[in-house]
């Protein structure tokens, strides 16, 4: 009887531990990975803009929306194809960073506390790259620590807004806006109204933009498989 207690008990922490990895890495089901146009994009693009943090040329005529969590390991694979296509593209397409931390992180909404000091002190970029470059050591490493990497002056009031309690609006309008276009995991990608996996190669992510810079469908001229 002990025995299969044991078991089922362990049954019950692999169950559990991939479902949480299954919403961070893969995210949802099979329809909710397939690319397909989110409804309602033109009022919730307008919603994205205004929650989102933007990098780039915000006269670019496409852009990648970002739902993130600042310590999902996806997220931080996603982060240099993102850089390399925007450094690529730098004319056509910009990008919106909008924070979804999820719960179970619990660095992920400290660390978005203090992305928001860091964007009003002209640096979130480099803190961005600081945190996915140092991931692992989220919770051990001082926030100070971040910020001089960062290259943010003020590293006593990045700790301090990392630690901050109080309600961000920013965050709150993130998560409220990840569930209306139906965020299934993290990175959650939209390309101009275009719902991508977040598992995206920088091949994929050039046709994608090409179309639509376009005005063209991009999932139309190739099977999703072989983009």
């Amino acid at each position: 009887m002990d025995r299969l207690i044991s078991y089922v008990l362990t049954l019950c922490a692999v169950v559990v531990a991939g479902s949480v990895g299954y919403r961070t890495f893969s995210g949802g089901n099979t329809s909710e990975r397939s690319p397909h146009a989110v409804a309602h994009w033109d009022q919730l693009s307008k919603e994205a803009a205004s929650i989102g943090y933007r990098m780039g040329d915000s006269t670019a005529p496409v852009t990648i929306v970002e739902l993130a969590d600042l310590q999902c390991p996806a997220c931080a694979g996603f982060h240099p194809k993102l850089k390399a296509i925007l450094k690529e593209l730098p004319h056509t397409v910009s990008a919106l960073y909008v924070p979804y931390p999820m719960s179970y992180h619990k660095q992920a909404k400290p660390a978005a506390y203090a992305a928001d000091c860091a964007f009003r002190a002209g640096r979130f970029s480099e803190w961005v790259d600081a945190i996915y470059t140092k991931q692992d050591s989220l919770g051990t490493k001082p926030w100070e620590d971040f910020a001089r990497e960062a290259g943010i002056r003020d590293t006593k009031g990045i700790a301090q807004c990392a630690n901050d309690t109080t309600r961000l609006r920013r965050i709150d309008a993130g998560l409220a806006f990840g569930e209306k276009v139906g965020l299934a995991g993290t990175p959650t990608i939209i390309i101009d109204g275009y719902m991508v996996p977040g598992a995206m190669t920088v091949d994929r992510l050039r046709k994608v933009i090409q179309d639509v810079s376009a005005g063209k469908h991009p999932f139309r001229r190739w099977p999703w498989s072989q983009l």
